[in-house]
């Protein structure tokens, strides 16, 4: 809590009204723009000494921020991962795989397996349930990381998720 300020009269003491910290800010909402998101702060006038202590009500308790930019809710959920095997190289593998996703402090890995030995040089396997609760942002990198129960070695020449619908 903030204290606003304390003035002196003589022996006794004026208090003023005090605010809270602002809160966190909310997620970015609004479609498709502008994009705003908000943060808010209280009013606390407990403590106001009457007639010569100053009120916070008339203070600034809501922030907005507002952008101009498509898609401003871009946190979506993993909706799709995918891996396609090599024309060439190593036989497919005859062990199961999944996938762990990471960007910045967000990761999940995917249910274990999503594909069980997938076989077919040069074919896409697609996987739509995923098992992956965290959410991501559709407009940064995703790093992969592929992982077997398996020793075999897997050729894939391509992998990717899909974030949101």
């Amino acid at each position: 809590w903030y204290q606003r300020r304390v003035r002196g009269f003589g022996c006794s003491l004026a208090y003023d009204g005090t605010l809270s910290a602002w809160s966190a800010w909310s997620s970015w909402h609004g479609s498709p723009t502008p994009c705003t998101r908000t943060r808010t702060r209280t009013c606390h006038d407990t403590n106001v000494t009457p007639m010569i202590g100053k009120s916070c009500t008339d203070d600034k308790l809501t922030d907005v921020q507002t952008r101009e930019t498509p898609g401003c809710n871009s946190i979506k959920p993993i909706t799709e991962v995918y891996i396609r095997l090599a024309k060439t190289g190593a036989a497919p593998t005859r062990g199961s795989l999944w996938m762990k996703l990471k960007q910045g402090s967000r990761e999940c890995t995917t249910k274990k397996p999503i594909w069980f030995a997938p076989g077919r040089r040069g074919h896409t396997y697609y996987k739509k349930r995923t098992g992956c609760a965290a959410t991501f942002d559709m407009n940064k990198k995703i790093d992969i990381w592929i992982e077997s129960n398996s020793p075999d070695r897997v050729d894939i020449d391509k992998m990717g998720v899909k974030v949101g619908s």
